[in-house]
């Protein structure tokens, strides 16, 4: 089976509300291709969904979400259920939902109304003529915007969120409506079957990305994590431990948050540099997501793919995907030299065993991690973005917004001015 791709249009290996997801005529996700795990000691399964596009149907406002989604998982299983679940989550963000907006100024909507100043807005538009200024307006009470309601899992209070902070594709409907465009937010986007599972997998999404964006901000070279203290992921990536053909570096990314969050550094004999980063609620699932997602960009890149033909992948946006070394959410390619930079600490740490934030229900898992967040002066708010398609079935999809955390930067943009990016101490390894 090494290197053989499966290719469908259903999905015989999964299970409801997922394979109501998938069909070649109708379905949200419309082809799954899957390459199984490697024979060569490398166990991740990776699935590639190739998804409808919501521009067909309102292209004044819906957004063209990414067609094609990969995602990574120990069993295959794992892998195309979460390649559909990403897949629909898109394809909700996508699909502006006005019927559920409202327009109004924020002293119309009182207290619930949430500052825009809070949400980052792009510093600079990498493909604007150079004497074009930004068309965001200044805003204040009496600024009409399109708001959407969601809430706060911070204060369990009903809230008001820009619309354009839940919907990247959103354009003002009306003249007299500011243009108000977000930018390097701390979102996360997930569907799942219940809205706690959903904000949970948000949530983590977005630790993920905060972790490795102070990184990034502060040359922060982390400490390296000793592997042979897992061995069941020892075995499952085997491969990476080969010396003669690569360098595995793992590392503590983890913040001040206590949120345990991971990033992977492989290098290969010839120089080439893949990365991989995860969020967990112990240590070692976040090492786990972190190889997971180096094991899906390395065998992203492997020939076997390469070759896939036109009819199952559109060819121009698999280019884009199976070439990537990057995670799937946008992490930047590193150069040989950054990443040289990064696991330069000589500081090697064990696997830490710690699993208070697993006791309980999903629902307080996402409480402490909330808690968590709320110490640190970041306030958690949630969007249902599903549409009615998706719910009917039986799946939910959301929004998570992370206020006062630093997202990701956009290629091309500056950083966005954020307190707890520029002032929270980082403890060098």
């Amino acid at each position: 089976m090494q290197g053989s791709l499966i290719q469908y249009g259903g999905a015989p290996s999964l299970q409801p509300p997922y394979n109501f997801c998938v069909g070649s005529r109708v379905g949200i996700v419309g082809r799954l291709v899957s390459l199984p795990p490697d024979e060569g000691g490398l166990a991740a399964c990776v699935s590639f969904a190739v998804s409808a596009d919501t521009c067909t149907w309102q292209t004044e406002h819906n957004g063209r979400c990414s067609r094609i989604v990969r995602s990574v998982g120990l069993t295959m299983e794992q892998a195309e259920e979460a390649a559909v679940s990403e897949a629909v989550a898109r394809y909700c963000s996508a699909y502006v939902q006005l019927e559920r907006t409202v327009l109004a100024s924020r002293r119309d909507l009182g207290e619930g109304a949430l500052c825009p100043d809070r949400i980052p807005r792009f510093l600079k538009e990498p493909f604007a003529p150079a004497d074009d200024s930004l068309p965001d307006e200044p805003i204040t009470e009496s600024t009409l915007l399109r708001w959407v309601p969601g809430i706060s899992f911070t204060s369990h209070a009903p809230v008001w969120v820009p619309a354009s902070a839940v919907w990247p594709s959103y354009i003002p409907t009306e003249r007299k409506e500011a243009a108000v465009r977000s930018g390097s937010a701390a979102t996360g986007l997930a569907c799942d079957t219940t809205v706690e599972h959903a904000v949970l997998r948000g949530l983590l999404d977005v630790l993920k990305n905060e972790s490795y964006t102070i990184m990034q901000f502060h040359r922060w070279s982390p400490p390296k994590l000793e592997l042979h203290t897992c061995p069941d992921l020892m075995g499952q990536f085997r491969l990476f431990q080969e010396k003669e053909r690569f360098a595995l570096h793992v590392m503590r990314m983890t913040t001040n948050a206590g949120i345990p969050a991971s990033f992977s550094v492989l290098i290969t004999r010839r120089g080439q540099v893949i990365t991989g980063a995860g969020a967990g609620l112990t240590e070692e699932q976040s090492v786990t997501e972190a190889l997971l997602q180096l094991a899906g960009n390395y065998k992203s890149c492997k020939p076997a793919l390469l070759g896939m033909e036109p009819e199952h992948i559109y060819s121009l946006e698999a280019a884009s995907c199976l070439t990537a070394v990057h995670t799937e959410h946008g992490l930047p390619i590193l150069t040989k030299e950054e990443a040289e930079f990064a696991i330069a600490s000589e500081k090697r740490l064990p696997v830490t065993v710690d699993e208070r934030l697993l006791v309980g229900q999903t629902a307080d898992r996402v409480h402490r991690i909330v808690q968590s967040l709320k110490h640190h002066k970041v306030d958690v708010v949630v969007v249902d973005v599903t549409t009615e398609d998706v719910r009917k079935l039986g799946l939910c999809a959301v929004k998570v917004i992370a206020l006062g955390a630093a997202g990701l930067v956009s290629a091309g943009n500056e950083w966005t001015p954020n307190d707890r990016l520029s002032s929270m101490p980082v403890k060098r390894g």
